[in-house]
């Protein structure tokens, strides 16, 4: 009941303000633990539309998107996340990335 409520809240947060990228993302993470793959990428790609500079949604999309299994547009993803200085995250190993020392 807890991630329905999480989840519920995000989509509320965001009828009230659609331009929150936060909120997008949040929503992504919290929807890929459900194992709605396919409803998270599109709310973490509206995240990225929103912030596209934001290093840690990309990442979040690529793990997102590798969930979905669409390894290609993942790596791509994550190796802007790793350029826009987003240095650390899980999906990086997944994928096979090494980003550079900070």
């Amino acid at each position: 009941a807890g991630a329905w409520f999480v989840t519920r809240y995000l989509v509320h947060t965001i009828e009230v303000n659609q331009a929150n990228a936060a909120h997008w993302n949040a929503l992504g993470i919290a929807l890929g633990g459900q194992r709605k793959h396919k409803e998270a990428v599109g709310a973490q790609n509206r995240a990225v539309e929103l912030s596209p500079t934001n290093g840690q949604y990309l990442a979040d999309w690529a793990a997102a998107l590798l969930a979905l299994g669409k390894r290609d547009e993942a790596r791509t993803a994550a190796r802007a996340a790793i350029f826009l200085g987003c240095r650390d995250h899980p999906v990086y190993k997944d994928l096979g990335l090494t980003p550079p020392e900070k």
